[in-house]
């Protein structure tokens, strides 16, 4: 199955998508990631302790947000966007990379970095798909994208993760590493190939979303 869904992957990069717009249901299904569980702010006194662990400030205008949860810091927008404070939104058309130029962001100065495949779970909000994400939290986050292969559809965006798996091939012909994405449809985690086969160059591309600890 793993094959499969490897060769699957490969394929998405070459055919066409549709875009879908997010979908969020208030009324049966309870926020797994309320607004409440983040913060774009720390009180100048805290009573409860809450925020005794939190070292790094946060900017004034909100571009950051710290899941209270977790203690991570993440940016609220994809790369390739741009926060609007006084908008509350992100600006611009997010950026695709391969894992490996998505790897390369990762800065030892700002400790900004790719998040692995568990903290990347941790920012799935349940009641939304498409993308399945907390639109309050994180505003114009891309949609989820439909491929048609043969008639079936996929689901193939996603965030890359910087967990890789190791899944070689059972002949020459296919990929050898994979890593994981976080599916921008249900939220699910997904492997994609990260290496090119040996007769054609084909490489997935995917949005990212960085993330560093406070």
């Amino acid at each position: 199955m793993m094959r499969t869904r490897i060769v699957n992957t490969l394929l998405l990069c070459l055919l066409p998508s549709i875009s879908l717009a997010q979908l969020c249901n208030s009324s049966s299904i309870l926020e797994s990631t309320p607004a409440a569980n983040f913060v774009t702010a720390i009180p100048a006194v805290d009573p409860t302790g809450k925020y005794a662990a939190i070292t790094t400030p946060l900017p004034s205008n909100g571009e950051e947000v710290l899941d209270l949860t977790t203690g991570l810091v993440w940016q609220r927008c994809s790369k390739g966007q741009t926060w609007i404070a006084d908008q509350h939104r992100c600006a611009g058309i997010p950026l695709k990379y391969t894992w490996k130029d998505a790897l390369a962001l990762s800065s030892t100065t700002s400790k900004w970095r790719v998040p692995n495949i568990k903290e990347l779970t941790s920012l799935i909000d349940f009641r939304c798909q498409a993308p399945p994400l907390n639109p309050e939290i994180f505003p114009d986050t891309p949609a989820s994208v439909i491929t048609l292969i043969g008639g079936t559809s996929y689901y193939g965006t996603g965030y890359w993760s910087s967990t890789p798996n190791l899944s070689p091939g059972t002949d020459s012909s296919m990929p050898k590493i994979g890593a994981w994405i976080m599916d921008l449809n249900t939220g699910s985690p997904m492997l994609f190939s990260v290496e090119a086969n040996n007769t054609s160059i084909v490489y997935a591309k995917h949005f990212v979303r960085l993330v560093r600890s406070n």
